[in-house]
């Protein structure tokens, strides 16, 4: 496997059916280890590396010219004649994939991104990750089942116009089963990403966890219709609210005909509440191309609730005659005037887990199912389960409200809170 990025490139190039090649090389090496009831039970290591080759064909039918393009994957040595038989099925697979034609992403100087180091042994952190979760536990909530993944992750790009850039990740994942041990037992599912080692933060999201576990213990349905609240998004969520609110405005979105604004048009038409300032980045200095290669331009898609900009891949910025923005897709979104005290005086629903934010602009929709709450009425805090909210898109940007307390999580910086008016409690 040692020489097989070079041995794919003969290969290819060899071929004169062939219009265009790709290779993303990724080798990832990471240490991992699971608990069970909060006890060490297995440490493994995986070491792995496997190419992902990209064939294109460009061809003509009806006078309309066509970019196919078809992949395989090589996780083993193989040899030249069962790399030109992988060839060949994708080049025939390609041929029957109609894209309108585009070129890909132009080369320059090699470039290699590398991240920074956690500078330990990989399975100490892991001990220190546990044992910052496990100190917030309780006898009656705890981690059941709890696992860590350190890993380290090279990835290089290559193509047929000259692009060879690469870039090393290190990244700590935690999967996590918080359950709590009341009249009945309930359980969450929790994930955490973390760049470094930030045992505080760490902390402070297990402590979370633990919250929501035990109000999981005590959420019961309401038992009288809501009616009508403000709702409060937490950053996870809010997360999922502006990717949404964004997503029609992609490249794709303009060539495909969903995109319902243009350059300058007010995606916040007489706004009383806070403005929207959205800005996409790349997600680390490290992490600064996308798989076509293309290096990540800082795109500015909402400015003063006016949409100034669309963002997308190099694929459908050839369609539009627009720069691709590659890797940058990290939520950047300017905080707003309110404090999350404030925001908390009049009665709300705070949701704590849901199945994801939905948005549809035509519709004039907003909504999703909850699985957990807090819900003040003005007077008293409980926690709910098992209901949905709904409302008007246009309404609750008109009356938005963002918090001036801000938060940070992977692909994210921005309010900690965001509050969605006249919500329907369903």
């Amino acid at each position: 496997m040692k020489d097989m990025m070079n041995k794919l490139i003969r290969r290819l190039e060899k071929n004169s059916d062939v219009s265009g090649w790709l290779i993303a090389q990724e080798q990832a090496l990471s240490a991992q280890g699971f608990y069970v009831l909060q006890k060490l039970e297995t440490r493994r290591v995986a070491d792995t590396t496997e190419y992902k080759v990209t064939v294109y064909r460009d061809f003509q039918e009806d006078e309309t010219s066509y970019t196919g393009s078809a992949s395989f994957l090589v996780s083993h040595d193989l040899t030249a004649a069962q790399i030109d038989r992988q060839i060949r099925e994708a080049l025939y697979a390609a041929s029957f994939v109609k894209n309108p034609a585009y070129t890909l992403v132009e080369g320059g100087p090699k470039k290699t991104f590398r991240g920074r180091s956690f500078g330990e042994d990989p399975f100490q952190i892991i001990d220190q990750v546990a044992e910052a979760f496990f100190a917030r536990s309780t006898p009656e909530a705890r981690f059941n089942s709890f696992e860590v993944f350190i890993t380290q992750t090279t990835t290089r790009i290559r193509n047929s116009r000259g692009v060879d850039r690469s870039k090393r990740l290190q990244q700590i994942f935690v999967e996590a089963i918080p359950s709590c041990y009341g009249a009945q037992k309930v359980e969450l599912y929790k994930t955490y990403r973390y760049d470094k080692p930030d045992r505080e933060k760490m902390s402070m999201d297990a402590a979370q966890a633990l919250a929501d576990v035990a109000l999981r213990c005590q959420a019961v349905r309401p038992e009288a219709p809501i009616g009508t609240c403000a709702v409060l998004l937490r950053q996870e969520e809010a997360r999922g609210l502006f990717y949404e609110l964004i997503w029609n405005y992609s490249y794709a979105g303009v060539v495909k005909g969903t995109a319902d604004k243009k350059i300058g048009d007010a995606l916040q038409p007489d706004p009383r509440g806070d403005v929207l300032d959205i800005r996409l980045e790349a997600p680390s200095k490290a992490d600064m191309f996308d798989q076509d290669g293309a290096l990540a331009v800082p795109t500015q898609v909402v400015a003063q609730g006016l949409l100034n900009a669309y963002y997308g891949n190099n694929q459908y910025g050839c369609y539009l005659g627009l720069p691709s923005t590659g890797s940058a897709t990290a939520l950047h979104v300017g905080k707003g005037r309110k404090s999350v005290q404030s925001m908390k005086k009049k009665p709300y629903v705070e949701i704590v887990a849901m199945s994801g934010i939905q948005i549809d602009v035509y519709s004039d929709y907003i909504g999703g199912e909850v699985r957990l709450a807090n819900y003040f009425d003005g007077e008293r805090l409980r926690p709910i389960s098992g209901f949905s909210i709904s409302g008007s898109i246009r309404e609750c940007l008109k009356d938005l409200g963002l918090s001036r307390e801000g938060a940070q999580i992977p692909n994210y910086t921005g309010p900690a809170f965001v509050r969605l008016p006249n919500m329907n409690i369903l």
